[in-house]
């Protein structure tokens, strides 16, 4: 049987061009699949999907001192029918902003939003 070798010339030839970037590509997907917490760090595992706790808005605004925007769906009984009739068959949220006062009291102004086109 015999055993096929590189002939002479070619033996210390570097190795071509698409042969080092095929060698970098295995070792990139290696790395991908790695379980090392070093690479995979900046990933977490999926949150569980909850809902937001139903706050008013100035007991939101109280808990986060340093916002001033809020965006949220209605409350249950927040705007009447005829408000979320205006936008048709579209969706809605609310938007809430708050101004603070010198003494700190809360001033909240808040719309009713309707969301506009097609679907991604």
């Amino acid at each position: 049987m015999t055993h096929k070798t590189r002939p002479a010339p070619l033996a210390g030839a570097p190795a071509s061009k698409s042969s080092q970037q095929n060698n970098h590509q295995h070792r990139l997907d290696r790395e991908v699949q790695s379980p090392s917490k070093e690479r995979n760090a900046n990933f977490s595992t999926a949150a569980e999907l909850r809902l937001a706790p139903v706050d008013n808005d100035f007991v939101f605004f109280r808990k986060n001192p340093t916002a001033k925007i809020r965006n949220r769906l209605a409350f249950p009984g927040e705007f009447s029918a005829a408000d979320l009739a205006e936008g048709g068959d579209r969706d809605c949220y609310v938007r809430a902003i708050v101004k603070r006062g010198p003494d700190g009291q809360i001033r909240r102004a808040r719309w009713l939003l309707f969301v506009e086109g097609g679907r991604a």
